[in-house]
């Protein structure tokens, strides 16, 4: 069985609102579940339950006095045996601010590495990556690149897949020196984490270009500069990296005023950024929630 997890405390200013709304879209796409058949688990890592749906498991979250940066319970989804996630298994951790759509469920699916393997696996590796990833015991992460250009980061930081039991080096260098890290990171665990897979001779595998978008709540002149950055950083990959099933590959990322376009079918996840609520947005509402 896959994992999902998603992260909630009032601290990440998450709501079981968002949580639930998560689980609505992987249910609408059937990425839960088939023909009756539970193929994913949606799991939530939250000190606090309440108005969390049915059929969402909850993980305990105890706070830590010593964790000033919310962000950085992230982390401790790394250490499976405490949160009953088994090893080996393909785990997606998704900020609960994201709604799933067109082919996500592949995504989810899809079958990363273990450590220090390039077999049994949906990517592929020269033979000098292949000597490579074997001689360092090379574990993995699956990320999108940061083609919204938000903050410095080089990918993404709002959806990770990562096989579990793999890169536990990100929680015990977290856990050796919790005060040093937020002291030099602040809360942008994402730089934090490119950081040490680089230190410990890891590999950050790009998700399809464009596979994840952010949309911004309630600003149009935001979501046109989105779509100016689509253009620059997105398109040129295309039709190499073109997933886009059912949809235009010519089309924008956000279309306004088509006849029927919305969304690009390339993105299989939409990040909502902002602190309105997504339901006084009109365009989310007619054709994202």
């Amino acid at each position: 069985m896959f994992e999902v997890i998603t992260i909630k405390t009032d601290g990440l200013g998450v709501t079981a609102e968002d949580v639930n709304r998560l689980k609505l879209s992987l249910d609408r796409q059937r990425s839960l579940s088939n023909d009756g058949m539970t193929i994913a688990r949606l799991s939530v890592f939250t000190d606090d339950a309440t108005g969390i749906d049915a059929g969402i498991r909850i993980i305990p979250l105890m706070k830590d006095a010593e964790i000033i940066h919310d962000e950085w319970y992230k982390l401790l989804l790394w250490d499976g045996d405490m949160k009953g996630l088994s090893d080996h298994t393909k785990c997606t951790i998704l900020d609960a601010q994201i709604v799933a759509s067109d082919m996500c469920t592949s995504v989810i699916y899809e079958g990363l590495p273990s450590a220090g393997t390039t077999t049994e696996c949906n990517f592929s590796f020269t033979d000098e990556e292949t000597k490579w990833i074997t001689e360092n015991n090379t574990s993995f992460l699956y990320q999108e690149r940061n083609w919204m250009e938000e903050g410095t980061t080089t990918h993404f930081p709002h959806f990770t897949g990562f096989v579990q039991g793999d890169c536990k080096y990100l929680i015990e260098d977290f856990l050796a020196d919790k005060a040093g890290v937020q002291a030099k990171y602040g809360n942008n665990v994402q730089q934090y984490i490119e950081d040490k897979i680089a230190e410990h001779n890891g590999m950050i595998i790009n998700t399809g270009h464009g596979m994840v978008g952010t949309y911004k709540i309630n600003d149009e002149l935001g979501n046109m500069a989105l779509n100016q950055l689509w253009e620059t950083n997105v398109r040129p990959s295309f039709p190499d990296e073109w997933r886009g099933l059912g949809g235009d590959m010519q089309a924008k990322f956000i279309e306004f005023e088509h006849e029927y376009r919305t969304i690009t079918k390339q993105t299989s996840f939409l990040y909502l950024d902002g602190d309105d609520d997504p339901q006084t947005d009109r365009y989310l509402q007619l054709w994202v929630l």
